[in-house]
């Protein structure tokens, strides 16, 4: 059974009409973004998730929806993490607030072909965020928001000035 899409109240899409506080990219050119998930990856998509901790949940439900030959990574600083024995190969990080965070997933996610990258904690959302482009440029796409979008979301003040 297809279910239809959630009508929302036309009120709520009043943000499409603010101002941002920052130039959006134009679409002239796809994406690196676009590429990376233009190529065909149904058959053979790797996903590495950080931090993984106590999700087992998350990645076994990784682990389902990829198709066929498709991997789960799990990445985190202990190595007595409970979901790193639910993913398909393990791997045992810094935390995201040491230097070698960033070059130590870049190496990962290009070693093993990472199409996905998903952080976990909100902690790495602003470090990957930064090297963003390094990763796209390896293939990975880094499910992380821009770095102006990420300063905005965390200082409340300014969020509700931007929102009202």
């Amino acid at each position: 059974m297809r279910l239809a899409p959630r009508q929302m109240p036309s009120d709520l899409w009043r943000i499409s009409n603010l101002s941002l506080p920052f130039d959006p990219p134009t679409h002239s050119e796809p994406s690196p973004v676009d590429a990376a998930l233009k190529t065909d990856v149904r058959f053979c998509m790797n996903v590495l998730i950080t931090s993984v901790g106590r999700c087992n949940r998350l990645v076994r439900d990784f682990r389902q929806a990829l198709p066929n030959d498709g991997l789960v990574f799990a990445a985190d600083a202990s190595t007595a993490a409970p979901a790193l024995r639910d993913a398909d190969r393990t791997f045992v990080i810094p935390r995201c607030t040491d230097p070698s965070y960033a070059g130590r997933l870049l190496e990962i996610c290009g070693e093993h072909d990472v199409a996905l990258l998903v952080p976990r904690l909100d902690r790495e959302y602003a470090v990957l965020a930064c090297e963003r482009e390094r990763f796209l440029a390896l293939g990975t796409v880094p499910v992380v928001s821009d770095p102006h979008i990420l300063a905005l979301c965390e200082d409340k003040a300014h969020t509700n000035s931007f929102l009202a």
